[in-house]
Formats: structure tokens, C-alpha cells, sequence
């Protein structure tokens, strides 16, 4: 009889597989996709459900007034995006054939006091401080979800049916975040409009400058006008946001006060 090696996964419910590179270019298809599949092969029959923790980021930039659903075609637009894609498509290709128990949580921008990205402390002091100004239309939507729901999100799906891909957000406008972090820091309400257009045109003028707050990425996001509607996270598991948006963002702001 062959010996089979031990393998981490013996003997355990659920593998919960969170880890992912997004810095490094040279790493992230290694990581993501190739180090994805060799976890894969060592679970395969011998764990009971694989959750494998994904990105909205998969769909690409969105264009124009659109719901983003799980059934929205990806269209990956970077090598992080494509890779964690493929980590997905390779979590449902392997458990289709070995019978594993699976499931996708896609959650948008993730925030918490204990997160590495500063992109939502950035945000919050420029409110504070002054320098925030709105891009392109009112109707600006703003995508974050809190890092605890991330949290309660795994563990529901955890339980769910196997199969599921669930995408996970608390859309609010702009205005909405924005008047939050004002009000709750006790700074005045930011009131300068700029068109999308000539935000890019300043950012491509001074964005070479060191520091220099407008990027392309940046300005997408403050103008986009697309959300990642979270209904099948509603009927399918009975999901909805802890710390919903503009409120959930109170920790960020709590924590940039808390360092002044």
C-alpha cells in the first residue's frame, strides 16, 4: 500500500484560504494561482469544504452606471486582479472533480483600524485636514466593506451551500461617507466639485510629483458610478453588513483622531 504524507488538511472541517500577494508583480501569479493549486492538491480528499477568499477586483474597473452581480463577466485589469481570477477558477475546476465542498467570497474594499492599505486613513485625513474634493458626479458611489463582515461573511458561507459565489460590499454615496467622517471628526462638511476630466487632467500634469494625491486609480474611484449589489448574499445566506457604511467607517476616523 502507497504511503500517502501527512497533509495540513487531514482531519479538518473547513480550509479557509485567505492569503494572497498584491504587492509584489513578480509574485502574484506564483502566489495566487500556482501556490492556490499546490493547496488544492494537498486538501484534495482530505478536508471537508475549501473557502477561498477572493476580490471584486476580478470584474476590472466598471464602466458606466452598472450593478456588478456574480454573474457580471470578470475582466481582470492587472496582474493581481487576473491572478486572483485564476485562483478561483482553479478552487472550482479542482473541487469539481475531487467532489470537495466549496465556496468564493468576492468582498470589495476592505476596511479596518488593523489594515495595512492606507488608502481609507488617506481618505480620512484628507477630510479632516481639508484637502478632500469630490470628482465627478453626485451620484459617486463609494465601495467598502468592514473587515468584520468579511469575517461574519466567511463563516456564513462557511455553512452555506456548496458552489456559492457570494459578492460582498456596503455601497453608500460619497456624500453620504464623506459627511460621516466630517461629522464624526467635527470638521467642516468638504464642498469643491471637480469634473472627472480635469481631475485627470491635473493628474497628468503634476502626477509625477512627489506625493502628489491624484492618481488614475484614485480618481476612478472617487467618480465611479457603479456598486456590487449584495442580494444573493441577502437570500442565499441571510447576509447583510454589522457595520454598514457610512457608520462601519467610524473606526477608520476614530483612529486617525486618536493619532493627531
Amino acid at each position: 500500500m502507497r504511503h500517502i504524507p501527512y497533509s495540513f488538511t487531514d482531519g479538518v472541517d473547513i480550509v479557509y484560504h485567505l492569503g494572497a500577494e498584491k504587492r509584489d508583480k513578480s509574485l502574484v501569479y506564483e502566489v495566487n494561482s500556482h501556490g492556490t493549486q499546490r493547496l488544492l492538491d494537498r486538501a484534495s480528499g482530505r478536508c471537508g469544504r475549501w473557502i477561498q477568499l477572493s476580490t471584486v477586483g476580478v470584474y476590472g474597473p466598471p464602466n458606466g452606471t452598472v450593478a456588478i452581480k456574480e454573474n457580471y463577466e470578470p475582466r481582470p485589469a492587472n496582474d493581481y486582479e487576473a491572478s486572483k481570477l485564476d485562483a478561483d477558477l482553479r478552487v472550482i475546476e479542482s473541487c469539481s472533480k475531487s467532489g470537495l465542498s466549496w465556496g468564493i467570497l468576492r468582498p470589495s474594499n476592505v476596511v479596518g483600524q488593523t489594515m495595512t492599505n492606507q488608502s481609507a486613513f488617506a481618505l480620512a485625513k484628507s477630510v479632516i485636514s481639508g484637502k478632500f474634493i469630490f470628482i465627478g458626479s453626485p451620484r459617486a458611489v463609494s465601495t467598502y466593506i468592514h473587515v468584520d463582515d468579511v469575517v461574519n461573511a466567511l463563516i456564513k458561507i462557511g455553512r452555506g451551500k456548496s458552489g456559492t459565489i457570494i459578492n460582498y460590499s456596503s455601497d453608500c454615496s460619497w456624500i453620504s461617507l464623506v459627511e460621516q467622517i466630517s461629522k464624526r471628526a467635527g470638521c467642516p462638511m468638504p464642498r469643491y466639485r471637480i469634473p472627472k476630466a480635469a481631475a485627470r487632467l491635473i493628474a497628468l500634469g503634476f502626477g509625477k510629483l512627489p506625493n502628489f494625491p491624484l492618481t488614475k486609480q484614485r480618481i476612478d474611484s472617487l467618480s465611479r458610478l457603479a456598486g456590487y449589489p449584495i442580494d444573493l448574499a441577502r437570500e442565499s445566506l441571510r447576509l447583510t453588513p454589522i457595520l454598514p457604511m457610512p457608520e462601519g467607517f467610524n473606526t477608520i476616523t476614530d483612529k486617525v483622531l486618536s493619532e493627531r
